[in-house]
């Protein structure tokens, strides 16, 4: 720091360490403490307005109110992959609050607010306080977070704040040495309640288990055999839940409640217990199974092949998609049907590049043996744990959904928080003046969308290889007013995406004096010059004889 100019300590504080006085840093502190409420009332502003409603938000809501007026009737929610636990909780927020869109959306951020503020503190207790600046940097300039992290999806609402609470037990495992047996029942409750919130979860079980393996067979890490047994108890139980949930249909559940009810309550603490029963014995014969047997010069080979093969079919499938939605474009496009301009968008690509290629390049530093040994546990976790979740997620998910990046996301996030912590920024003060430039516009764009009174033109665009359209978040308020205007509450089955915002809409204001005999079709005009790219009929049935 000798070399460093009074303006550039100013602007580049040095990262607080144990010998930084205590006035310094509760300056930090304060500063990670407003960067949590910053974040919180970004994701709160026009919580209603922006995006527009939809479709499978409205779903989701109204299976919530089916739950709250007939109880838990499904264990499912669209579909077999996904559950209803969260519709579930939704029900109980429109027990208190009127079924409308900000209510609806309301769980989601306070779930995601609570992943911000505890991930927050996590990291600043394990890396330091920079960690939680820089951890807030990327949370809060990743468009994925701020815009996803509003909608009132099952994926988006619980999965953050279930990884957080995982990242937090495994530290306690790994570097406080506390397995205490309400820790790892917590720990599978966590994961369990993942992969019934939805299936894209299981990938968090098994790459979990692929990493404490990986460890134990090229660095014969004899420390890490009771949380590789831990690891494979919740990879068993995760695929237990995978087999056995999409196999219970809605009336079997209706009719057997109570068992099924037992059944999901007793699961992770049979697992808990299995972990317990089987004791040090079992990780003693994990640790030689895979010293002996897969920790062959042939079977290391082979794993290493498979695991760089598998992050080859990552890169060319999802690599162009994952930068896309690194670099905010995607989402700018998707949820406000806004290309930036040329210039922004080369910046943000170059960003966002330069962040994946930062992560890749400490990855590939911090699993150099003699680099690797010299990090603690929880760190090992951190640098090796993003790159196997990539390997194995090729495996069954070859689709382009800005969604499915959500988890993978995190744990890159997660993971350049660890690296990123320790850089003495001083030193690289061009690079932070670029990355909080970049920062600040990103900012003036969020806010500027999210605040935007009317909206644009609709998009098909491409993320990855895969083709969507921004119509279906396009604000549907001028729609409900005509159906006030012309007293219809009756829909033509025309489009799910459009239909099911207006159904909620009329579940949340009912219309006075409905005219049953008017029946309404709406499809999209992603060719009209001016807002609200609808178009409608209105057709009357004819009056009976």
């Amino acid at each position: 720091m000798a070399h460093a100019s009074p303006a550039d300590r100013l602007m580049f504080p040095h990262p607080p360490n144990h010998m930084t006085p205590p006035s310094v840093r509760r300056v930090w502190s304060w500063m990670a403490v407003l960067g949590c409420v910053y974040v919180l009332a970004l994701l709160s502003f026009h919580l209603a307005q922006f995006p527009g409603l939809h479709g499978e938000e409205a779903w989701l809501g109204l299976f919530a109110l089916r739950i709250r007026d007939r109880g838990l009737y499904s264990p499912h929610e669209m579909n077999t992959y996904t559950g209803s636990l969260y519709a579930w909780l939704l029900s109980w927020v429109f027990t208190y609050f009127p079924p409308d869109v900000f209510s609806l959306r309301l769980g989601g951020v306070l779930l995601n607010g609570a992943a911000v503020v505890i991930a927050t503190w996590h990291f600043a207790k394990r890396f330091g306080l920079s960690s939680a600046l820089v951890w807030l940097y990327l949370l809060g300039t990743s468009a994925l977070f701020v815009f996803k992290s509003r909608l009132a999806w099952e994926v988006t609402a619980l999965q953050n704040l279930l990884l957080t609470g995982i990242l937090v037990l495994c530290a306690r495992f790994l570097e406080d040495r506390r397995r205490s047996f309400g820790d790892v029942l917590s720990f599978l409750v966590l994961n369990y309640v993942g992969v019934i919130n939805h299936f894209i979860f299981i990938y968090v079980s098994a790459s979990m288990a692929l990493v404490v393996l990986v460890q134990m067979i090229f660095r014969d890490d004899g420390e890490l055999g009771d949380f590789c047994r831990l690891s494979l108890c919740n990879g068993l139980m995760a695929a237990l839940v995978f087999l056995i949930k999409s196999q219970i249909t809605e009336t079997q559940w209706q009719h057997h409640q109570y068992f099924f009810t037992v059944l999901s309550l007793l699961i992770p603490l049979g697992f808990a217990s299995a972990y317990v029963w089987t004791g040090p014995r079992t990780g003693h014969w994990l640790r030689t199974l895979c010293a002996r047997h897969l920790g062959t010069p042939l079977a290391r080979t082979l794993l290493k092949r498979s695991l760089a093969f598998g992050l080859v079919l990552f890169c060319g499938f999802h690599l162009k998609a994952l930068i896309q939605v690194w670099s905010a474009v995607a989402l700018f496009e998707r949820v406000a049907s806004w290309i930036p301009p040329l210039s922004l968008r080369l910046v943000l690509y170059a960003w966002a590049c330069s962040l994946l290629g930062t992560f890749a390049l400490y990855t590939y530093r911090r699993l150099e043996p003699s680099t690797f040994s010299r990090l603690s546990p929880y760190a090992r976790l951190l640098a090796l744990w993003p790159a196997i979740y990539l390997a194995v997620f090729i495996l069954f998910r070859d689709r382009s959904h800005i969604r499915y990046y959500i988890l993978p996301s995190f744990l890159i996030m997660a993971s350049l928080t660890a690296a990123l912590s320790r850089i003495d920024w001083t030193t690289h003060r061009w690079v932070a003046a670029a990355y909080l430039g970049v920062a600040v516009v990103l900012h003036l764009c969020f806010w500027g969308e999210i605040g935007r009174p009317s909206p644009r033109r609709p998009l098909m665009l491409r993320i990855g290889w895969h083709l969507e359209r921004s119509a279906d978040f396009l604000p549907k308020d001028s729609l409900y007013q005509t159906l006030v205007r012309e007293k219809v509450c009756t829909f033509q089955a025309s489009n799910f995406f459009i239909n099911l915002p207006l159904v909620f809409s009329l579940q949340a204001h009912p219309i006075t004096n409905c005219n049953q005999t008017k029946i309404i079709t709406v499809q999209y005009c992603l060719e009209c010059p001016n807002p609200p790219y609808f178009t409608w009929t209105i057709t009357s049935l004819p009056a009976e004889q």
